[in-house]
């Protein structure tokens, strides 16, 4: 067999148990955001008055973002933000009953 056939023959085979290895590695990420949501208005920040059990084992279970601030005024800049991956100037979105509502091909993108 000539050594050229043999290396094709083993990358071949080789392959794709690489390829399921790293599959089995991916991470399990859960984003959340809540829009109006006061720093101790939840229990891992010291929250009194409410009770977030859930939201506390996410939190000692994961990774907290202290410094994760919201695109915009309000949830519309914040959600054309994260789903378009745009600056919030960027995207023209500003308050409810501001001026600009958008440009028309970005209200395509996230229709």
């Amino acid at each position: 067999m000539k050594p050229l056939t043999l290396i094709i023959l083993l990358t071949a085979l080789l392959a794709p148990s690489t390829s399921t290895a790293r599959s089995a590695k991916k991470p399990n990420i859960v984003f959340v955001l809540a829009d109006d949501l006061g720093w101790r208005d939840v229990g891992f920040h010291g929250a009194k008055f409410a009770e977030s059990p859930n939201l506390d084992a996410l939190a000692h279970d994961g990774m907290i973002m202290n410094q994760f601030y919201s695109g915009g005024p309000n949830c519309a800049p914040t959600r054309a933000c994260i789903m378009t991956g745009m600056y919030s100037p960027r995207t023209q979105l500003y308050t409810p009953g501001g001026k600009s509502k958008g440009s028309i091909n970005l209200m395509r993108l996230l229709v």
